[in-house]
């Protein structure tokens, strides 16, 4: 009987960890924006990097959308993407950078 008790909790402890390791806080602590057009290919390389890493994003088309176009020219506008990550501003889009100012941000 103690034998099985003790293979459940080491089963569930691996389980745990397992799930722990598995979801990175990094990720899923920040706020991730990102504004940009149907025709810009680099919006869509960041928002499926994003996706394929499983970072959660919202994406703001600003020719579809008066509300983010406005909030694009108070950032600076001038090119898309512009992506937002907790309090700091990206221009353009490289995984490098991004993935500084990810795990920068606090």
């Amino acid at each position: 009987m103690i034998r099985m008790v003790l293979v459940a909790v080491c089963l569930l402890s691996l389980h745990l960890s397992t799930a722990f390791a598995a979801a990175d806080p990094v990720k899923s602590a920040k706020t991730v924006e990102i504004y940009v057009t149907d025709w810009c290919h680099y919006c869509r390389d960041a928002q499926n990097y994003m996706k394929s890493r499983g970072i959660a994003f919202t994406a703001y088309d600003i020719e579809k959308d008066s509300a983010a176009n406005r909030r694009y020219i108070d950032l600076g506008g001038g090119g898309v993407p512009i992506l937002v990550i907790g309090s700091k501003k990206m221009y353009g889009f490289s995984k490098e950078r991004f993935e500084k100012i990810l795990k920068s941000e606090p």
